[in-house]
């Protein structure tokens, strides 16, 4: 649901010197860090059987303040008939952040992108005055401002300062960047060995050995060879790092060697 309240108080519709040519159209894209969307027709009430998308697409670490002065469409007792949907970072069911219909004010939706998709739409029947919106770019202050999680993931902030990324599939680590490798295991007894052996391994790799034995068994794994990169001067293990758990987890076990 777009933010704000039900009203019935009609907004106020001046329409400032600037941005004039965007009055009226139905959709479009916009790229400076102010300006105008309207239904199509506005003033006048919008046509039947619109579908127009208005992308609105600002600077980079920068979010979308979007305001809609009028707001005006048609609506039933449970559902729109004519619908204003904004999607956000993308145009599609997974980006939709709101919707509505009816005779509001106050309406208000802040991005968490730099992208925004407004589709407009109306039926066959009854066209009321529609909408007039203003947006304005504004400094995203998000710890994901910096796209942390590259082009390997997805970042979703977690607090003000902090962040947690979704990797996609095939990347791991803190910042998704991390190749995940995974390797499976089911015979008794066999030979796991990092990357590359003998040889280095590559850096900026993710394995994971998944190594399952027959049942009432154990597994034992004897280290012929190790060799990794030394502690720091802290004497933490920087990356790489080995670790082992059980799986499934029986509780909070883990060792790093």
């Amino acid at each position: 649901m777009l933010l704000g309240t039900p009203s019935t108080t009609e907004a106020p519709t001046t329409i400032p010197a600037a941005d004039q040519n965007s009055i009226g159209r139905c959709g479009g894209t916009f790229n400076a860090s102010r300006g105008i969307i309207t239904s199509p027709s506005y003033p006048e009430n919008y046509p039947a059987n619109q579908h127009c998308v208005y992308k609105i697409h600002v600077q980079r670490n920068q979010k979308i303040e979007l305001k809609f002065d009028t707001f005006n469409l048609e609506s039933g007792v449970i559902r729109c008939f004519d619908v204003v949907k904004i999607y956000d970072g993308g145009h599609n069911r997974y980006h939709l952040k709101g919707m509505g219909c009816g005779k509001r004010s106050g309406l208000v939706y802040t991005s968490k992108t730099n992208l925004i998709y407004v589709v407009f739409s109306s039926d066959r029947t009854i066209q009321k005055q529609g909408f007039y919106a203003t947006y304005v770019a504004a400094e995203d202050e998000s710890p994901c401002r910096n796209d942390p999680c590259g082009r390997n993931g997805r970042c979703y902030p977690t607090s003000h300062k902090n962040y947690r990324c979704l990797c996609k599939r095939g990347y791991a680590g803190q910042r998704c960047q991390a190749r995940l490798i995974m390797k499976s295991f089911r015979n008794d007894d066999g030979i796991v060995a990092s990357p590359n052996f003998y040889r280095a391994y590559a850096t900026g790799l993710r394995v994971v050995y998944l190594i399952r034995v027959s049942i009432y068994k154990r597994v034992q794994l004897t280290f012929k060879q190790f060799h990794l990169a030394d502690r720091d001067e802290n004497k933490k293990c920087t990356e790489p790092i080995l670790s082992m758990a059980l799986w499934p987890s029986t509780g909070r076990f883990a060792v790093n060697l």
